[in-house]
């Protein structure tokens, strides 16, 4: 099941537009794909349960009461690493605002009815594409890993390590193994023996690849300009 948050203080708008927003997704439904709405009334009480219910995509309102939604998508960015956020306003004028994030798209209230939907097809996809898992084979054992939660991939003197969001895995192995299927899903080669997950990417900067983590990897000559080409080229969508 895919869940979607709203987070909006005004009530009489969630409660006219959230079976909207259910029919809307059920159009990009596959196989037994599923959806369910999850509210909000506050930045605040988002931050505080969107892990426990498990929120997938976020439609957040520019302006809640508490705080801004912009201000909202920037938190979630810090938390996680690349989280799916539509923005939402009965106003125009926070437009370059709402833009924090790198969000799918954003949305006038009076507008919602026509162009929801096209930002919807894109944010489950982007929740699809953050569901495909890499297939690693050791020695003695097999691991199945959701590439999303794969940050770093790195071999030195035939020693694989996989840097993940929680944890590492280490085993015997060659980059070149993994390379095809890594590129498919996004990962950016910066060096022979590195390739980096650009969700978990801060910035670039010079010839190296800061990561959300602190980490710092070095960026080989040769490919400078392909990997910031490729950075911003996802942080474009």
């Amino acid at each position: 099941m895919i869940k979607i948050a709203i987070c909006d203080d005004d009530i009489d708008f969630m409660d006219k537009y959230d079976e909207r927003i259910i029919d809307i997704f059920n159009k990009c439904t596959m196989g037994d794909e599923t959806y369910s709405v999850v509210r909000y009334h506050s930045g605040k009480e988002l931050l505080d349960n969107y892990k426990k219910d498990g929120a997938d995509i976020f439609l957040l309102d520019i302006d809640l009461g508490d705080c801004k939604g912009y201000e909202v998508g920037r938190e979630l960015t810090l938390r996680e690493s690349d989280p799916a956020i539509i923005y939402i306003t009965g106003y125009s004028e926070n437009v370059y605002n709402a833009f924090v994030g790198r969000p799918i798209g954003f949305v006038q209230k009076k507008c919602l009815e026509n162009d929801l939907e096209k930002f919807v097809y894109a944010a489950v996809y982007h929740v699809r594409k953050r569901a495909q898992r890499v297939e690693i084979t050791g020695k003695d054992r097999k691991y199945e890993l959701a590439a999303d939660e794969i940050v770093v991939f790195e071999v030195y003197d035939h020693e694989l390590k996989i840097t993940l969001k929680d944890g590492e895995k280490i085993l015997n192995g060659w980059l070149h193994t993994y390379e095809e299927k890594l590129e498919e899903y996004g990962f950016i080669k910066i060096s022979r023996s590195v390739m980096l997950n650009p969700r978990y990417i801060k910035n670039i900067s010079g010839d190296e690849a800061v990561m959300i983590n602190g980490s710092i990897y070095k960026i080989s000559r040769s490919r400078r300009k392909n990997v910031r080409r490729e950075y911003e080229l996802c942080t474009r969508r």
